[in-house]
């Protein structure tokens, strides 16, 4: 059985970086779907660049107020691991949208994520 799984992503630097046609430097965010109509979400997710992240430090190393999470950064910039974070959105959300799949983890308020950043 073939399934067919159609791409909509927010702009085309990240792919060209893939295929090396463009330095990977940034982020992308990929929706993907069962139709070609765009109706059917199966997921939408944010796939962030290392070099994303290294330049994060350099632009919030010297902010107080940033410190822990540049600590945090630095610690996944030496690592070689991939890491995810779930997007929930709030009951009162007048778009409110959650992923299809039960096996996502729930917040506190019941809720599957609408989307994950990886």
């Amino acid at each position: 059985m073939t399934t067919t799984i159609y791409v909509k992503t927010s702009s085309y630097n990240f792919w060209w970086g893939v295929y090396g046609m463009e330095s990977l430097t940034g982020w992308e965010d990929i929706v993907l779907y069962t139709d070609n109509k765009q109706r059917n979400k199966l997921i939408a997710l944010c796939v962030c660049t290392k070099n994303y992240f290294r330049n994060a430090v350099e632009e919030l190393k010297d902010d107080p107020f940033e410190a822990d999470f540049v600590q945090k950064i630095q610690a996944f910039l030496v690592e070689d691991k991939v890491h995810y974070h779930y997007y929930y959105d709030h009951p009162e959300d007048e778009n409110l949208y959650e992923l299809p799949f039960e096996k996502l983890p729930r917040n506190e308020h019941g809720l599957y994520p609408r989307s994950l950043e990886v």
